[in-house]
């Protein structure tokens, strides 16, 4: 009969434990990612979108030259390394290879000139200061 009790708390522990990691869901590739903001998002052109949902969700879909880590250092993205020059007038850029965007356009200089020099609305110039 002690063996008994000894053993029933052992398979109650088991039965407890087992279901949990039975129906645990496994990862699955794909599907759909819900967020809730209290505000709608006014649109995910850098230059245009403002306001504060606009700025969280912009950080997560593009990437941008130049990073800050953990440490809160700066880190290069797409760019793999920079130079500055002309006593901080100049920083020179060197260009990651190989990479695309959506469309399957190349990444390169004339893409990053063409972002630098996109006309932003008087009226937004002041809040897309983290565009770059």
């Amino acid at each position: 009969m002690a063996l008994v009790w000894g053993i029933l708390p052992a398979m109650l522990g088991l039965l407890l434990v087992t279901p949990a990691a039975l129906w645990a869901q496994q990862p699955k590739y794909g599907g759909a990612l819900r967020v809730a903001w209290e505000a709608d998002v006014t649109g995910l052109d850098p230059a245009t979108s403002v306001g504060l949902q606009a700025f969280y969700i912009k950080g997560n879909l593009f990437n941008t030259l130049v990073t800050v880590d953990a440490q809160l250092n700066f880190v290069p993205e797409l760019a793999e390394s920079w130079e500055v020059q002309e006593q901080g007038k100049v920083y020179v850029f060197r260009l990651r290879k190989g990479v695309r965007f959506h469309d399957g356009t190349d990444f390169d200089a004339e893409a990053v000139r063409m972002t630098a020099l996109k006309p932003v609305p008087a009226k937004n110039r002041r809040a897309t200061w983290r565009r770059f």
